[in-house]
C-alpha cells in the first residue's frame, strides 16, 4: 500500500515540475486528474447557434464552465477567438465587447454586436477558449439573415406619345414589417432589345439610392418613336433581392405628324486609349459636332464652342491665334482644335466643352460634355515603406505570420506616380558574415549602415566597392547587394545581382544609368535564414503583392504589399527592397529607382509564462517567452520584459535571462527565457509572470 502512495505522488510531483517550464497557457495552473493526464474542466455554450438579423444587433453569450466534480468553476476566464475569415479582413462578422472575461459561478458572459451594415454571409464560427488550458474549447455559431427589401412600383408601365418624352418613375422599397426600407440603391435589368441595337430610351442614372424608401428614376423615351412601337419592358429590383425584380412597360403610340428628331454627339480627338498627357507637355485636341450618321454639321450652324478648364491649377489653353487662357471660345467652327500644355502638378484634369449650334429643323441646341484627362506624373523619383500591420495564421491556418506594408512613390514634383510603374521587391533575411570582424551587429552580419564602410556604386563599370575587405564569404549563386543612402539616392537604392566577387569590390549584373554615388550603406545576403540551433534547418521570407500578381502601382502612386515568413523570423532584423521602372514622357526614357528598409519582424507581439507557487516556496523558476497568437517559443532574439509577483512578502531576484550570453546561444534549445529565483520560504503562496513584453530589434 506504501508503494502505490509512493507512485501517485510521483506522478503529481511530474505535473508539478512541467508548470515551471510550461507554455504561455500557464499549465501550472490547470486542474489535472493525475491518473489519466488530461484536464478536467469544461466549458459549453448556454446557446451555441444564434441569428444576426438587424444592422449592430446585440446578443448575449454566455459560456458555462464546470470543474471535475460538475460543479460551477469559480476561477480562471475565457477568451475569444475570431474566425479566420474576419481575421484576414475578408469579411465583415461583427465583435465581442470583450476579448476576455473572468468567470464568475461558473459563467463568464460575452456581448456580440453584429455588423453595420449586416450583409448575407455564410454562418461564422467564433471559438471561445478557456484560457487556463487552451485544449478546452466550444464553438459559437452566428447566422447572418438580413431583412430582405422589396420593391413595390405604384404604375407598372406608361405609354409615351412623343419622341424623347421624359416619365418619371418612383420605385418604393419595403422591409419584411411594410416599413419603407432605409437604404441601399435600386437598379435596372435592361430588356434583349438592346443587343439588336434597339433605341430603348435611356435612363439618367441605372442605379438610383433609396431615400426614405423611394428611389425615383429619369426615362427619357426613344428619340423617334415611329420606327419600332412594340412594348419595352424594364425590370427593377434592389441590390440586395435581384432574385424578386418587378416589371415595368413602356408602351409605345406615336402622335402623327411629329417633327423627326436628328441625335447629335459632341466629340473629340481623345479617346480612352490616348487621354493622357505628362506634366510640363502639350497636347493638341479638337472638338467637334456629328448628327446620327457620323457627319459633321456645317461651320455656319455652330453659334459657339468653349472649353473651359475645370482644374486650372494643372495647365493652360491655347487656341490656333495664340490666345491663352483657362476657357477659351471660338465662333462659327465645327471643328476647334486648341493645345493644352500641362505645369507640375499631376492628376485628372477635366475639360467642359459646351457647343450652341443650330439643328436640322432650325432649333438652337446646347451640348455639353466633360473630357477626363489625366495629367500623369514625372518618372518616380522618390520611395517609402509604412508598415500597416500583422496577421497570424491569416492563409488558411498555414502557419505563417504576414506583415502588411505599403509602397509609396512620388514624383520629383511630389505628385503620387500614376503612370503604373512594374515593381519587384524582396528581403535579405538571412546575412553574409562580414571577413573581418569589425561588423557591430549581433551576428557579424554582412550589414553597414551609410559611412560606417563607405560603399560606392560606379557607373563607368557597374561595381560597388567598400573601403574595407568584407567580401570573402560572398555566395555569386545566392546572394544579392542591396544598398541604401542618406538624402536623394533612390536611383542608386535597391537591390542588384551580383555576377563576380573580390574582398571589396562586388561585379554587378544590373546596369546602373546614374551617377557615381558613394556613402552607401549596404547589406548582402539571402531570403532565408539558418537555424542557429537546429543544423540544416532553414527559414524563408516571401514578399508579394497583396493583390496576388499585380506588381503594378495603382494610379494612387501605391501598392500594399505581404511579408509572409516562418515563426522562427519574428525578432529578426530584415532589410525590405523594392525596386521600379517609370517612364519619363517628355523624353520617352525609362528611370530605375530602389529602396531599402531594415525592420523588424514583429509577429502580433510576445506573451510571457506564469508560475503558480505555493506558500513557503523557495528556489528557481525558468519562465519562457512564446510568440502570441502561436504555440511557438520566441527563438535568439532579444526581447524586454516586466516580472510581476502577486505576494507582496515574496523575495526574489532575477537571475539570468536566454540574453546574458548573446542571442546566438543555444542554450535551452535558443528560447527565449528569464530565469527568477525565490529566498522566502516564510512567504506566502502566489503567482510569478513575465509581462509587458516588448521585442527589441536584433542589431
Amino acid at each position: 500500500m506504501a508503494l502505490i502512495k509512493i507512485f501517485i505522488a510521483s506522478i503529481v510531483l511530474m505535473f508539478s515540475i512541467s508548470g515551471c517550464q510550461g507554455t504561455n497557457s500557464g499549465s501550472s495552473t490547470i486542474v489535472v486528474n493525475s491518473a489519466l493526464g488530461v484536464p478536467s474542466v469544461k466549458i459549453r455554450l448556454e446557446n451555441s447557434n444564434i441569428d444576426i438579423i438587424a444592422n449592430a444587433q446585440t446578443a448575449q453569450i454566455k459560456v458555462l464552465a464546470f470543474d471535475e466534480n460538475n460543479q460551477s468553476l469559480q476561477s480562471g476566464s475565457v477568451f475569444v477567438r475570431y474566425p479566420s475569415e474576419i481575421v484576414s479582413q475578408n469579411v465583415s462578422g461583427g465583435t465581442f465587447r470583450e476579448n476576455e472575461v473572468a468567470i464568475t459561478n461558473g459563467e463568464a458572459i460575452f456581448t456580440f454586436v453584429g455588423p453595420d451594415p449586416l450583409k448575407a454571409i455564410n454562418p461564422l464560427d467564433f471559438t471561445f477558449v478557456y484560457k487556463e488550458d487552451t485544449n478546452v474549447t466550444t464553438n459559437l455559431t452566428v447566422n447572418y439573415k438580413p431583412a430582405v427589401p422589396t420593391v413595390i412600383l405604384t404604375n407598372n408601365s406608361v405609354t409615351v406619345t412623343t419622341n424623347s418624352q421624359i416619365v418619371n418613375i418612383d420605385v418604393k422599397v419595403i422591409s419584411e414589417d411594410n416599413t419603407p426600407y432605409p437604404d441601399g440603391n435600386v437598379k435596372i435589368f435592361y430588356p434583349d432589345d438592346v443587343r439588336t441595337g434597339r433605341d430603348i430610351g435611356e435612363f439618367s442614372s441605372p442605379t438610383v439610392a433609396v431615400s426614405n424608401g423611394i428611389a425615383s428614376f429619369v426615362y427619357t423615351a426613344p428619340s423617334r418613336l415611329d420606327e419600332n412601337t412594340s412594348d419595352i419592358v424594364f425590370k427593377f429590383y434592389h441590390e440586395a433581392n435581384p432574385l424578386e425584380p418587378k416589371t415595368f412597360t413602356v408602351k409605345i403610340v406615336p402622335d402623327v405628324n411629329q417633327t423627326v428628331l436628328n441625335s447629335y454627339l459632341l466629340q473629340s480627338t481623345l479617346s480612352d486609349e490616348n487621354a493622357t498627357i505628362g506634366i510640363k507637355s502639350s497636347k493638341l485636341m479638337s472638338f467637334f459636332i456629328t448628327d446620327d450618321t457620323s457627319t459633321l454639321i456645317p461651320d455656319s450652324n455652330v453659334t459657339s464652342v468653349t472649353i473651359e478648364m475645370l482644374n486650372p491649377i494643372l495647365g493652360q489653353l491655347e487656341d490656333t491665334k495664340g490666345n491663352f487662357g483657362n476657357s477659351l471660345t471660338i465662333q462659327n467652327n465645327n471643328n476647334v482644335t486648341v493645345n493644352l500644355q500641362t505645369n507640375t502638378v499631376s492628376g485628372i484634369l477635366p475639360l467642359k466643352v459646351t457647343a450652341v449650334f443650330t439643328d436640322s429643323n432650325n432649333n438652337q441646341q446646347t451640348l455639353t460634355k466633360v473630357f477626363n484627362i489625366v495629367v500623369l506624373s514625372g518618372p518616380p523619383s522618390a520611395i517609402s515603406f509604412s508598415y500597416a500591420g500583422t496577421d497570424s495564421q491569416s492563409k488558411q491556418n498555414d502557419a505563417k505570420m504576414i506583415e502588411h506594408w505599403v509602397i509609396t512613390v512620388t514624383d520629383r514634383y511630389n505628385n503620387l506616380v500614376n503612370t503604373n510603374p512594374a515593381v519587384s521587391m524582396g528581403a535579405i533575411v538571412g546575412y553574409v558574415k562580414s571577413s573581418p570582424s569589425i561588423a557591430s551587429n549581433a551576428g557579424n552580419y554582412l550589414y553597414y549602415l551609410p559611412n560606417e564602410v563607405n560603399g560606392t556604386l560606379s557607373s563607368t563599370n557597374n561595381n560597388f566597392t567598400t573601403t574595407a575587405n568584407v567580401f570573402d564569404n560572398v555566395d555569386q549563386t545566392n546572394d544579392y547587394l542591396v544598398t541604401f543612402g542618406d538624402g536623394y539616392t533612390y536611383n542608386a537604392s535597391g537591390k542588384w545581382d551580383i555576377n563576380t566577387n573580390n574582398s571589396n569590390t562586388l561585379d554587378l549584373r544590373d546596369t546602373y544609368e546614374g551617377n557615381d554615388t558613394s556613402n552607401l550603406g549596404f547589406a548582402v545576403g539571402h531570403n532565408y535564414r539558418q537555424d542557429t540551433c537546429e543544423f540544416g534547418t532553414e527559414w524563408v521570407a516571401n514578399v508579394y503583392p497583396e493583390d496576388a500578381g499585380n506588381y503594378v502601382i495603382d494610379s494612387t502612386g501605391s501598392m500594399r504589399i505581404n511579408v509572409e515568413y516562418d515563426y522562427y523570423l519574428v525578432g529578426k532584423d530584415v532589410v525590405l527592397w523594392a525596386n521600379l521602372v517609370g517612364k519619363q514622357y517628355d523624353n520617352n526614357t525609362t528611370v530605375k529607382i530602389g529602396e531599402a528598409r531594415k525592420i523588424t519582424l514583429r509577429g502580433a507581439g510576445l506573451v510571457g509564462e506564469s508560475y503558480a507557487f505555493s506558500k513557503g516556496f523557495s528556489g528557481p523558476v525558468r519562465l519562457e517567452v512564446s510568440i502570441a497568437d502561436t504555440i511557438e517559443a520566441y527563438k535568439n532574439a532579444r526581447f524586454l520584459y516586466k516580472v510581476t509577483v502577486s505576494a507582496d512578502d515574496a523575495n526574489w531576484t532575477v537571475t539570468g535571462s536566454s540574453m546574458d550570453s548573446a542571442i546566438t546561444s543555444c542554450a535551452n534549445y535558443g528560447r527565449g527565457y528569464v530565469d527568477i529565483n525565490f529566498t522566502s520560504p516564510t512567504g506566502s503562496a502566489g503567482t510569478v509572470s513575465l509581462t509587458n513584453l516588448i521585442l527589441l530589434n536584433e542589431f
